[in-house]
């Protein structure tokens, strides 16, 4: 199996992984560049395909997302927080599967929970101000 063009490694000597993603030229007035990195803070192959290809279907979404007119506002930087965040949260499951450490105590489950709520509460925010504003430019016409 080859590489994919989404993975790609740099020439040091420590050789970590980089998560690299075209962005289709569709949305080039959208993000004004045509590619993007994301540091997959490893340096094992097959954890990096893994993560990568998670990475290229959330970013897939994403794009999709945002060609269907639901993601207006979003940056550049937004869709790099969000793929940040997911590498962190996938090397952190797969650290405690690998040391079998995956416990989980309450105080940290209702942390996440909070934080998912306000990320939540954004998100919905966000998608309201785009649909008001797309119902008071069709109600212009």
């Amino acid at each position: 199996m080859s590489k994919k063009t989404y993975l790609m490694q740099t020439r040091k000597s420590y050789e970590q992984y980089f998560f690299r993603c075209k962005i289709p030229k569709v949305l080039d007035k959208t993000f004004t560049q045509k590619d993007f990195t994301v540091s997959l803070k490893c340096n094992l192959y097959n954890i990096c395909k893994f993560i990568s290809m998670n990475l290229y279907q959330i970013t897939q979404s994403i794009f999709n997302e945002v060609r269907e007119g639901y993601m207006k506002d979003i940056t550049l930087d937004d869709v790099k927080s969000i793929l940040r965040d997911k590498v962190r949260q996938t090397l952190k499951h797969i650290q405690f599967y690998e040391w079998d450490t995956n416990k989980w105590s309450e105080k940290e489950l209702q942390d996440r929970i909070t934080e998912i709520d306000k990320k939540d509460k954004k998100l919905i925010e966000r998608l309201q101000k785009d649909f008001k504003g797309t119902t008071a430019h069709l109600a212009k016409e």
